[in-house]
């Protein structure tokens, strides 16, 4: 669970349920600055105190985002400190990961980046372990999600860049494999498929940045399309237009369970996904 400790916000932001399933509570904490970076008030370091001690034994790590934080982050390293003396969990603040004005979307990133931070640090040193015992000494390099790459210390510190960090490395790949520059590359896995725009062999990316869980984030990722249709699924044909069955093949006894051969009539529902559909989706691009 991760705490997110918003600086002079509204009440409203408490209210719009960015506190959820990976956001164990909000805390709205005295102090700040505005838009052009001048103090409005003091950090109140008495209700920090308070706050730092009633949860630092029930969160995992600290996300601490101030309005006028990338103007003038001096509030947010300093409730930064408080917490690195009082704690030994991993902190992060808003200024470090954005320097974008929206304070929402700013806010959201850090708390998802703090909710990362010790899941990310485990894996890596998990890995390193692995690495270690085989006698590999080559660096640990960690892929963003945009395609480029990071090495540990980053990413343990800033883990929320490695989100679509998969589709992306596949986007990489493709061009490696294919040796060209601009393309489509289409990744089908066993349920779905990703599909993503190479451009002057880079990934075209969220300008918005990517969402997660609804909430819009800082982060930047590739620009992926997924289709709900892959390897596994079960796939009819009805009148020359092919659909899918939001059953899978595993689930199914027939002889011959991805290809039915004969005509026959598809009722479509929310889960299937008509060629046409995949057509509209590329052509969107």
């Amino acid at each position: 669970p991760t705490p997110l400790h918003l600086e002079n916000y509204p009440k409203i932001l408490k209210e719009s349920g960015i506190a959820g399933s990976y956001i164990k509570s909000v805390h709205l904490i005295g102090g700040g600055h505005d838009i052009m970076g001048d103090e409005l008030a003091p950090l109140d370091v008495v209700e920090a105190e308070r706050v730092i001690t009633e949860t630092k034994n029930t969160v995992d790590a600290y996300a601490v985002s101030a309005y006028g934080g990338v103007r003038n982050p001096v509030h947010e390293i300093q409730l930064r400190d408080l917490i690195l003396r009082q704690t030994d969990r991993p902190v992060v603040c808003g200024h470090q990961l954005t320097s974008q004005l929206d304070s929402i979307k700013r806010a959201a990133t850090a708390a998802l980046n703090a909710r990362l931070m010790p899941l990310i640090s485990d894996l890596v040193k998990a890995m390193q372990r692995v690495l270690a015992d085989k006698g590999i000494s080559a660096p640990l390099m960690i892929v963003k999600g945009d395609g480029h790459i990071m090495n540990t210390r980053v990413s343990m510190e800033r883990p929320v860049e490695t989100l679509l960090s998969g589709p992306a490395a596949s986007i990489v790949g493709g061009r490696y494999l294919s040796g060209i520059d601009d393309g489509v590359i289409i990744d089908m896995g066993g349920t779905t498929t990703d599909i993503a725009v190479l451009r002057a062999g880079e990934p075209a990316v969220i300008q918005d940045g990517a969402s997660v869980g609804g909430w819009r984030t800082c982060v930047r990722a590739a620009d992926i399309r997924t289709a709900g249709i892959g390897g596994d699924s079960h796939v009819l044909l009805d009148e020359l237009v092919f659909a899918k069955s939001p059953r899978f093949a595993a689930l199914h006894k027939t002889p011959d369970p991805l290809y039915q051969r004969e005509p026959c009539s598809v009722k479509q529902n929310q889960g299937d996904i008509k060629l046409k559909q995949l057509q509209q989706q590329f052509q969107s691009y």
